[in-house]
């Protein structure tokens, strides 16, 4: 049998290619040409004592790494369909920085560098980086402070019969908490986020077990850098407590009003809250986001520490999104903008 040729690698076929992907509207392209990535470099770096290391198998890029990161959060993808869909997919390739014929972090290495991360708690300095980012860039925090929480939800495991098997304990997430809403029963995490009226963009958030209720952390998520000392939130937050942490941060409480039981609201006070509501509402455009684009409706991580990453960057990822959008539409007054 005659052995068949090999064929050479097309490099201007792979480039011709990827110029088809652009043509078509890769939205890939436009994330990696406006986000700042290699500005997380330095940081990440550090975090995970990586400017220490000398010797040994040098490791896999962080910045290409986070890259991966942030692509399994845009398509909700476990570790090993992230590693199979980027040595598949071009447009992959070409995002994270990865070149035909260069080695794919697999399964377990995705999966250890998000373990670091979570160990020296990058992620949440990782998304802080990106709003100072955010504030150089010219859009800063304005329009007031938008306060809220959504729930996330986890899986419940029960055992089959009255004695818990091993794997079953393994598997239960005890940091996880049931909680109330409308009546309805849902066990997992809250996303407590503080959101800027003008931009739609996450500024600060917290990370809880769902039986947390909303007025016990506003102190973290009152932010003091927004232009508008306007603090809006839902009635769920309105406490003499809440008031005095405003009053003290120097912000104006918009909190909603609350009707008690054979209390009715005096119609002025609700008019009040049909108005603030008209501002809040845009909080629920950026969890409405989340749980549409990035399936943040459930999450399969067990215990508090991997629940607060995994939120963590979904928030991060929403605000690259947003930003994004923002450079892209270039509105020609942000305060305004309501995309």
């Amino acid at each position: 049998m005659i052995a068949q040729p090999v064929k050479q690698l097309d490099f201007l076929g792979v480039e011709k290619r990827r110029r088809e992907l652009s043509a078509e509207g890769d939205p890939l392209e436009v994330l990696a040409r406006v986000i700042p990535w290699e500005s997380f470099r330095r940081g990440l770096d550090a975090a995970l004592g990586r400017d220490k290391v000398t010797t040994g198998r040098p490791p896999f890029d962080v910045v290409k790494m986070l890259k991966i990161l942030v692509l399994q959060h845009l398509y909700n993808l476990s570790d090993f369909q992230a590693s199979y869909q980027l040595r598949d997919r071009l447009s992959w390739q070409r995002f994270v920085g990865i070149d035909l014929g260069e080695p794919v972090p697999d399964e377990k290495t995705i999966w250890a560098f998000r373990e670091r991360l979570i160990q020296v708690d990058a992620i949440e300095e990782t998304f802080y980086w990106f709003n100072r980012h955010l504030r150089e860039e010219g859009f800063e925090a304005k329009g007031g402070t938008l306060i809220d929480a959504t729930i996330i939800e986890a899986p419940i495991r029960r055992a089959i019969d009255e004695g818990t098997t091993t794997q079953e304990q393994a598997q239960r997430d005890d940091d996880a908490a049931w909680t109330k809403k409308n009546d309805v029963s849902f066990y997992g995490y809250k996303n407590h986020a503080a959101v800027d009226g003008a931009h739609k963009l996450i500024r600060s958030y917290d990370v809880t077990a769902a039986s947390v209720h909303d007025s016990q952390c506003p102190e973290f998520l009152i932010d003091t850098g927004n232009a508008s000392p306007d603090t809006c939130a839902d009635s769920a937050y309105r406490s003499q407590e809440n008031e005095i942490v405003c009053a003290l941060a120097g912000k104006v409480s918009k909190i909603h009003y609350r009707a008690y039981r054979n209390t009715p609201l005096h119609p002025e006070l609700e008019r009040r809250n049909n108005e603030r509501g008209k501002t809040r509402a845009r909080v629920e455009h950026v969890f409405g986001a989340q749980k549409n684009d990035q399936n943040m409706r459930l999450i399969r991580t067990i215990g508090l520490a991997r629940a607060r990453a995994k939120i963590g960057l979904s928030n991060l990822v929403y605000n690259m999104r947003r930003f994004a959008y923002l450079v892209t539409a270039a509105p020609p007054n942000p305060a305004t903008e309501t995309g």
